[in-house]
């Protein structure tokens, strides 16, 4: 009887752990996933020099009194990881969630933004307000 007791405990917690191990393996997994995409947005956003780009149209639309902007194309789904992964971010230790949640919240004003620059003609819009749109692009 002791033996069979001790034998259904063991499977238990054995049970238990192995499904603990699995979990902490995918909070892992996530978590370098998502630092993944993180490194490779913040890399190509150097790597492309989108904020010296912008700087520079603010200063040559300053300079020439005519509004200079480039445009750049975002995919529809530019965070691949993340949306497929949104629902597990609270699987995530919480301030590890946080920090997640903050940085993809900012990555998504700014693929409005450039959005902003590929849907509106600011060509159209009065100096002042194109370059203080582009200065919120790249105000930090």
């Amino acid at each position: 009887m002791i033996g069979a007791v001790a034998a259904i405990l063991g499977a238990t917690i054995g049970n238990a752990f192995a499904h603990w191990f699995a979990w902490q393996k995918k909070r892992q997994a996530l978590a370098a996933a998502l630092a993944g995409e993180v490194q490779a947005v913040k890399a190509i956003a150097e790597f492309r020099r989108y904020r010296e780009i912008i700087q520079s149209c603010i200063d040559q639309t300053i300079t020439s009194n005519k509004v200079v902007y480039f445009t750049f194309s975002i995919d529809d789904h530019p965070f691949l990881v993340f949306e497929k992964n949104v629902g597990e971010i609270g699987f995530l230790p919480s301030e590890l969630a946080r920090q997640v949640t903050e940085f993809y919240t900012y990555a998504r004003s700014v693929i409005q933004d450039f959005r902003t620059l590929q849907s509106q003609n600011l060509y159209n819009w009065p100096i002042q307000f194109a370059v203080n749109f582009m200065r919120e692009m790249v105000r930090q």
